[in-house]
């Protein structure tokens, strides 16, 4: 069995699978990070946007969950996203040993993955943006945070920690590579990734919403 090691050089990520094309593994690892981290910042900077400028009490007045509002504003930020990473990978493979077909094919299967990965993603930003509500000013520790899941998560290395899973996107990247070397999708990895998602996702709107009733209750929207 093949050891990992966190230090190894993101350059011999494709010979750690034991394929060449280790810069397009690395890209998939980096659309994951940059689709996810889009989603997280998108709604716990917008919950706090919204309290600088007096915004999110009217909001909760909506006919619909707030979470609700602020997902579908990530669902529309994510679309422009993929279209810069989109162009970002295009000019790559110009550079690089990989076609643009096999760009295609990473940019199609990260996208389809992604919409899982991307529930875990917004439900910590929703916990995030539940900070902003009682604890005002989060944004600097969000970005703390994207650079540590950069580090921490398998963007430039393959796994070689089992905690590293429970981090959203983790288990995606794996999928992909793996259906890129042929070997299909493991039925326990798969639902694994849904699992963490789906915990993410809803532990982040259930301390949302209990931030929000908190601080309707207090009525201190406007104290930021």
């Amino acid at each position: 069995m093949l050891s990992f090691s966190p230090t190894l050089p993101s350059w011999e990520l494709g010979q750690a699978y034991g394929t060449k094309p280790g810069v397009l593994f690395t890209i998939v690892g980096f659309l994951f990070w940059s689709i996810g981290i889009a989603s997280l910042g998108e709604c716990s900077n917008g919950v706090e946007t919204d309290e600088r400028t007096g915004l999110l009490e009217s909001e909760t007045q909506s006919v619909f969950p707030l979470w609700v509002l602020y997902f579908i504003q990530t669902l529309a930020e994510n679309l422009f996203v993929w279209i810069y990473l989109l162009i970002i990978g295009l000019v790559a493979s110009f550079f690089s040993m990989f076609t643009v077909a096999e760009l295609l094919k990473a940019i199609l299967l990260t996208f389809a993955f992604s919409l899982i990965s991307n529930l875990g993603m917004f439900g910590i930003g929703m916990i995030f943006a539940s900070g902003s509500i009682r604890l005002k000013r989060m944004g600097q520790w969000a970005t703390i945070l994207q650079a540590l899941l950069l580090m921490l998560s398998n963007v430039y290395f393959p796994v070689y920690n089992a905690f590293q899973e429970v981090i959203p996107y983790v288990s995606g990247i794996e999928i992909v590579r793996q259906i890129f070397l042929g070997h299909g999708v493991s039925l326990s990895k798969l639902m694994l990734f849904i699992v963490v998602n789906v915990i993410w996702f809803l532990l982040g709107i259930l301390i949302f919403n209990y931030c929000i009733k908190k601080e309707r209750k207090n009525g201190s929207f406007d104290a930021f």
